[in-house]
């Protein structure tokens, strides 16, 4: 079960890593109004965040054979077919959770940022 936990953990690393390498450029484009690239790292944050959230909620009827996690398990690590379905949903959804927490976390922190700009006067 730690070597499915690891690699969901994994995959899903990588997956919110390119978002938030898509979030990273998008304010690195608005830096001149550094405002504005709080305001919109912490909404497209929050976004992610909403989408880790609905990944983790609707896990359970997706096929977890075609999930990247089950695809990175070398066949003789696999889990026997009647415990697999419950040991790769429940670990994917976990790790969806704990990274759609961060995603949260990040954003809240990102617009209170933009929010101290704006009432410090920083506009």
């Amino acid at each position: 079960m730690d070597e499915l936990r690891k690699l969901a953990f994994f995959t899903v690393a990588k997956g919110a890593a390119f978002g938030l390498l898509a979030i990273f450029c998008v304010m690195v484009g608005f830096s001149y109004l550094p405002r504005l690239a709080l305001q919109a790292g912490g909404a497209m944050s929050l976004a992610m965040s909403m989408i880790l959230l609905a990944k983790a909620w609707n896990i359970s009827s997706a096929n977890y054979r075609k999930t990247e996690m089950w695809l990175l398990l070398p066949q003789e690590r696999r889990p026997p077919e009647p415990h697999a379905r419950w040991a790769v949903t429940t670990v994917l959804r976990d790790a969806y959770t704990v990274f759609a927490m961060r995603a949260a976390g990040l954003a809240s922190c990102l617009l209170a940022g933009a929010l101290v700009l704006r009432l410090g006067g920083f506009d």
